[in-house]
């Protein structure tokens, strides 16, 4: 325990005490060496290779339900401002608010990443995860993890995690709330149970996407690749905007990207990093929770990155909770889910980028 006293709490000056040793016999210390047993504040720091250190970087980066919810009420009308703040009347379609064809009905996640978390995460200082910059480059650590699909309507994504806050198990009467622009009921009701300050960990807001995909789209996919024809379809949906058909104008930050084979790479940490998170929230909250954002169809479950995550989830012995849109009913409900069920392969799971699929396939043992 000594040796990590420097690191932990600087120099510490031993009282007069006794010492022992494996080879001598216990004897009291003179004055003269209690004096002089005066631990080094020089720190012995091992290397750090820059994996870990990227890994320790995501784990405190997150964004709280009162950042998250003035994001989503720039999105309807207002205009962001420095530090996350809002300004602006709901449904006010001002030609230089955030992203002017936002449709909470139509526009997905990816939309919004497209559309406007990378054009407000483009600052003067840098571009950078819009987490930094909505918490004012402080970090900040979740203490919930969400799974989800970029191809889910951004404002499920939003109103998910506010029911979870809010002790729901479903989030179609939060959305609706939303929709209606009732936000200040919504945040008076995160504020009674002290829950405005709790921390999410989004891909969409914590992974720097000017290091990633701002400037670039997913590769073409390869008519070698199963289901080729759904794949380019995807593919080509991806890059036009879901409400105007129009294709989405590439940043050009010019910060150096890092993908697959870059130990800087911010997309292919997950595992590594959902253990740290469940090393650091424990000093901030009971554990570490894993929510699983499941939209009406069910795509959610047939990403490879969701699948991944939940399992890592379950390694880690994580609470897991699915969030629906809704309590299904009756009979084509319970079809829909034996099918899903029934269904359900990691090999046919997909994944906008190909070398993302087959890293986490190359890292089960048994598939």
């Amino acid at each position: 325990f000594a040796q990590h006293w420097p690191k932990l709490f600087g120099p510490r000056v031993y009282p007069a005490a006794r010492r022992t040793s494996c080879l001598s016999p216990v004897g009291a210390m003179t004055k003269d060496e209690e004096a002089q047993v005066v631990i080094s504040t020089e720190k012995i720091v091992p290397p750090v290779d820059p994996w870990t250190s990227k890994v320790e970087e995501l784990a405190h980066r997150a964004i709280d339900l009162e950042r998250l919810l003035r994001f989503y009420e720039a999105l309807a009308g207002g205009k962001l401002q420095p530090g996350g703040g809002w300004e602006g009347q709901h449904m006010e379609r001002k030609p230089d608010c955030l992203m002017p064809k936002f449709d909470p009905n139509r526009s997905t996640t990816n939309d919004v990443v497209r559309g406007a978390i990378i054009p407000a995460s483009c600052a003067a200082a840098g571009p950078c995860a819009y987490a930094c910059i909505a918490h004012e480059n402080l970090e900040k650590v979740a203490t919930v993890m969400v799974s989800h699909s970029w191809s889910n309507l951004f404002v499920n994504l939003v109103a998910a995690c506010i029911a979870f806050a809010l002790g729901e198990t479903t989030y179609e009467g939060v959305a609706n709330q939303l929709k209606a622009g009732e936000y200040e009921s919504l945040r008076n009701q995160l504020d009674k149970r002290d829950a405005l300050g709790m921390s999410f960990w989004l891909c969409c807001f914590c992974v720097d996407q000017h290091s990633g995909i701002c400037g670039s789209f997913a590769p073409e996919p390869t008519r070698e690749e199963p289901d080729y024809d759904t794949a380019m379809k995807e593919w080509e949906t991806k890059k036009k905007d879901t409400v105007t058909g129009e294709g989405f104008t590439l940043c050009t930050c010019g910060k150096p990207k890092h993908f697959n084979t870059s130990q800087e790479c911010e997309m292919n940490k997950f595992a590594e990093m959902m253990k740290r998170l469940s090393e650091l929230a424990p000093a901030y909250a009971q554990h570490l929770s894993h929510i699983i954002v499941v939209d009406e169809g069910f795509e959610t479950l047939k990403r490879i990155w969701v699948l991944a995550e939940i399992h890592r989830g379950q390694e880690l012995r994580l609470p897991q909770y699915a969030m629906q849109i809704s309590e299904g009913q009756g009979q084509e409900h319970e079809e829909k889910l034996k099918n899903i069920r029934d269904d359900i392969d990691i090999r046919k799971c997909v994944a906008s980028r190909a070398e993302d699929k087959k890293d986490i396939l190359d890292n089960i043992e048994n598939v």
